[in-house]
């Protein structure tokens, strides 16, 4: 009989996607026979639950927004009580989740963590202390090195690999993800208006959503660069998006790994990236990117012309990345998560009787 894990998410709503696509990944590679996987969104309602009921996942939502919400807490005693649980694997919420719901399952724990390791407010290094948690799975070896827990596993997050497809065009450079401050973009624009000066034909695409979205469009306006800079919103296939991109452009101020990082190497994209988070463990300088320090314009717009100029290097380090993306499979993924839900499903109860 094949053990029921129950992912515990935060939000359906496309902001999640890195996250909830996780789970929908695991739903491809695990073997049925071994896990059955469910998913509880306790955030906002969206798409993503019913993109996993369609990847075979039985997904709900379970809105509890926060410690004090009191019937949300009620609600989500009743759902786990209404079903068998063999394994929690939780991606979101706090200590509160984690102790009603092994109160209830009685089951293993395992934590996910693939946020920030710095404050966003001042950046300085958080420091994450899990003792009440079976296992802490972190998203990198940056976000590991700040976590005080009996157990943690580095498991990187696997992307799919196809066909490098970078654009002819030498000229389009293209950034991905959630507009907030911490991502640094408004740094981009600002490296992007001398950058410019050197190479007036360059555009830029920004993908994504956020609150910063109506900051960033002004900022663009005031530097007179807003016929350059196209925003495009969240996008349901960023590889498509990727395609007609030459080169790719992380400027976080911190970041736990870089996903879209990741993928962009898998789409055979260099990339140009602040040397922050888990970022240095994706990106070789000088093979398959460029790193810079973080919130250092002169150094980002230098690094971009630099590439800019250089059609062929940008090629070669296109390529290498596309390489270097396959450490980070879909299937190597999968297989050290299954890793640790061998380990963990040992620690049930009638693990000894069952084995």
């Amino acid at each position: 009989m094949p053990a029921h894990v129950l992912h515990i998410l935060g939000t359906a709503e496309p902001a999640g996607a890195s996250i909830a696509g996780m789970v929908r990944t695991l739903a491809r590679y695990l073997d049925p026979s071994d896990y059955r996987l469910d998913a509880c969104f306790l955030g906002q309602a969206g798409p993503w639950t019913a993109a996993l009921n369609a990847a075979g996942i039985s997904a709900y939502e379970v809105p509890w927004r926060s410690p004090l919400d009191i019937g949300g807490a009620y609600r989500f005693m009743r759902f786990l009580r209404s079903r068998r649980i063999d394994l929690l694997h939780v991606h979101y919420g706090g200590r509160s989740v984690r102790t009603l719901a092994r109160a209830v399952t009685g089951a293993p724990l395992v934590t996910h963590l693939h946020g920030r390791v710095r404050n966003e407010s001042d950046y300085r290094p958080v420091h994450l202390r899990l003792s009440d948690v079976d296992m802490v799975i972190a998203t990198s070896r940056a976000v590991a090195d700040v976590v005080k827990a009996d157990r943690v596993r580095v498991v990187y997050p696997g992307v799919p690999i196809a066909e490098p497809s970078a654009s002819s065009e030498p000229w389009t450079i293209g950034a991905a993800g959630r507009l907030v401050p911490i991502k640094g973009y408004d740094r981009l624009l600002e490296a992007f208006v001398a950058l410019l000066a050197r190479h007036p034909e360059a555009r830029l695409e920004i993908a994504g959503e956020g609150p910063s979205r109506m900051d960033l469009e002004r900022q663009a306006r005031a530097l007179g660069i807003g016929e350059a800079v196209t925003f495009l919103g969240w996008s349901d296939d960023l590889p498509a998006v990727m395609a007609r991109w030459s080169l790719f452009v992380q400027p976080s101020l911190e970041e736990a790994l870089g996903i879209t990082a990741l993928q962009a190497m898998a789409a055979g994209l260099p990339v140009v990236a602040s040397d922050v988070g888990g970022l240095p463990e994706i990106i070789e300088p000088g093979v398959t990117g460029v790193l810079v320090p973080p919130a250092d314009v002169p150094a980002l717009t230098a690094a971009l012309a630099e590439l800019l100029q250089q059609p062929e290097r940008c090629k070669r380090l296109g390529e290498a990345a596309w390489w270097q993306a396959h450490q980070f499979s879909e299937p190597r993924f999968a297989a050290g998560i299954a890793d640790v839900y061998r380990e963990l499903l040992l620690l049930r109860p009638d693990a000894a009787t069952s084995a």
